[in-house]
C-alpha cells in the first residue's frame, strides 16, 4: 500500500505548500497596501492570486479528506479483514493438515478473491477520487 500512503503524503504536502504561498500572498498584500507606493490594479492582481490559492489550497483540502475516508473505511478496513481472516485459516492449515483439503477452504478462499477484488476497486476509487 506504498502508492496509496505516498499519495496521501504528496497531497497533504501540496496542500501544505499552498498554505504557505498563501501566507506569502497575503503578508504581501498587507505591505503593499502600507507602503502606498502601489496602485489598486496591482493589489487587486494580489487578490486575485490570494483567491485562487486559498479556492485550490481548499479543493485540495477536500480531495484529501475524501481520500482519508476511502482509506480508512474501505481500503484499510478490507486490507484488516483479509489479513485476519488468512492468520485464522493459515493456523488452522497448520494445526490440521486435514483441513488444508477441506472443502469448506475452497469456500473461504472464494471470499478472500472477493475481498482482494473489492480491496482493489476501493484502492481504484481512492486513487482517482
Amino acid at each position: 500500500m506504498g502508492d496509496i500512503e505516498a499519495l496521501l503524503s504528496q497531497l497533504a504536502s501540496d496542500i501544505e505548500a499552498l498554505g504557505t504561498r498563501l501566507e506569502m500572498l497575503r503578508s504581501f498584500r498587507q505591505e503593499m497596501e502600507g507602503s502606498g507606493y502601489f496602485k489598486d490594479e496591482e493589489q487587486a492582481l494580489v487578490q486575485q492570486e490570494i483567491l485562487a490559492v486559498d479556492n485550490e489550497r481548499n479543493a485540495k483540502i477536500e480531495a484529501l479528506k475524501v481520500k482519508i475516508d476511502i482509506y480508512d473505511n474501505q481500503v484499510q478496513r478490507i486490507a484488516d479483514e483479509m489479513t485476519h481472516r488468512a492468520l485464522v485459516i493459515d493456523g488452522m492449515c497448520s494445526r490440521y493438515t486435514e483441513f488444508k483439503s477441506d472443502p469448506l477452504l475452497d469456500t473461504f478462499a472464494q471470499k478472500q478473491l472477493s475481498l482482494h477484488e473489492q480491496l482493489e476497486r476501493a484502492r481504484s476509487l481512492l486513487q482517482g477520487a
